[in-house]
């Protein structure tokens, strides 16, 4: 009895540690480490600082309902790392992924560019100026593409008075083109 109390025990031992060696790889593998940390200042520089076993993170951005890379960092060196991607008008999102590895930091950082516009045209002649520079489409009332540009104003001259769509900094305004 003693001999089988004994082997169970050092089975117990056994399994018990490869299941917690399992366990941390596993976690480390995932990136669950609290000690990894990422923000977006106010400026817009991605501060990051990853103690997860991996040797290169890619910083990814998502557009158009998809996540493409945006660029690659060899963290070997030093795991603090800053990185100042360009930013387009509206939110922007971005997110650490590990390469060759499962690791994906914990949250995704956002960033708007640009000032919150709170007001849009409601009247317009020939042309009205936004507050910034800003990727813009301009629609007829029927949802077709007139125009597109990135620009702090938009020329409507040519066009006829009605009612008429503008879509920019993630939001669409609906506003009536007058002739005078």
């Amino acid at each position: 009895m003693c001999i089988g109390n004994k082997l169970s025990t050092k089975m117990n031992i056994l399994l018990t540690t490869l299941l917690l060696a399992f366990s941390l790889s596993f976690t480390s593998a995932f990136g669950n480490n609290h000690q990894d940390t990422a923000y977006i200042d106010n400026n817009g520089t991605i501060h990051a600082r990853i103690n997860s076993t991996i040797d290169s993170i890619a910083i990814e951005r998502f557009i158009n309902n998809t996540w493409i890379v945006d660029t690659i960092i060899d963290i070997t060196i030093s795991r603090e790392f800053t990185y100042i991607p360009i930013y387009i008008s509206g939110i922007n999102k971005f997110r650490l992924r590990g390469l060759n590895t499962n690791y994906l930091y914990k949250d995704i950082l956002k960033f708007r560019n640009g000032p919150s516009l709170g007001y849009g045209p409601i009247m317009c002649v020939n042309s009205f100026k936004l507050p910034d520079i800003y990727k813009y489409r301009l629609m007829d009332s029927e949802g077709r593409i007139l125009k597109t540009g990135i620009s702090d104003s938009v020329d409507l001259r040519g066009l006829k008075m009605g009612i008429y769509y503008l879509e920019y900094d993630n939001i669409t305004k609906k506003f009536l083109k007058k002739d005078k």
